[in-house]
This record gives structure tokens, C-alpha cells and sequence, in this order.
């Protein structure tokens, strides 16, 4: 990450300006259809990691893209990169305040984010702070 803020912040606006040309373009790939199904931990669209992650009543687990903004449900259960489960290993921090928990995988060191409440459909926000 670039030390001068003018070029930081340059960077963080191509960020913004790349996921929303990303995001339409998983939103047309994906139009019509029913949310993909994987037992894969990556995005179906472009293939990188998942950010968040919920839980529905049906017990499916929905995962959402960190690039793209694409969603799918995923039979993985536990870490998405080392697939640990249960304490000691996974750990749960909740922050009210922001409104999710982080779902921390001690091994690896990944975590993903998981909605307290109810789901967002926009998470530009939650990704700038």
C-alpha cells in the first residue's frame, strides 16, 4: 500500500471503480439463474476468496465474493482455505457495534466476516473500514 496519501487514496478508488465493473459483470453472468451451488471456497465468477459469509435458516451457507460481489451457497463447512472446525481452532469474535463477527480460523489465519443481523445486499461500506 503506497505511504503518499494521494496515491493511496488513487488506488483505493481504482479499487471501487474495479469491483463495481467486476460486480456487473458477475451480476450478468449470473442473471436469471438460481444463486450457484459449490463445494468449492472460491468464487465461481472470477475464483477469489470470500469476505463475508451467512447462515440461512435452512441451514445453507452463503458465501459472497471479496472481488466480484458474486454469491453462493457452499457445502464447506468450517475454514474456507484449511477447512479446521470447532474451537480451538475457529474462533468467533462478535462486534455489535459494526453490526457481524469475525470468524477467525487460527491455523491459517483467514477469517470472514458473518452478519449479526439482517444480510446487506450493499458491503462497500463494511469493506472501507
Amino acid at each position: 500500500v503506497p505511504r503518499d496519501r494521494v496515491r493511496a487514496t488513487a488506488r483505493r478508488a481504482a479499487a471501487v471503480v474495479a469491483n463495481a465493473i467486476l460486480r456487473a459483470t458477475s451480476a450478468a453472468v449470473l442473471a436469471g439463474r438460481s444463486m450457484p451451488r459449490s463445494g468449492r471456497a472460491t468464487c465461481p465468477c472470477c475464483g477469489c476468496a470470500p469476505d463475508f459469509t451467512r447462515d440461512d435458516r435452512a441451514g445453507h451457507r452463503t458465501l459472497l465474493c471479496a472481488r466480484c460481489d458474486a454469491e453462493w451457497i457452499t457445502t464447506r463447512t468450517g475454514c474456507t482455505g484449511c477447512g479446521a472446525d470447532g474451537a480451538p481452532s475457529i474462533a468467533h469474535v462478535e462486534s455489535p457495534l459494526l453490526g457481524y463477527r469475525l470468524v477467525l480460523c487460527n491455523p491459517c489465519g483467514r477469517y470472514l466476516k458473518e452478519p449479526i443481523g439482517p444480510w446487506s445486499d450493499d458491503v462497500t461500506v463494511e469493506r472501507a473500514m
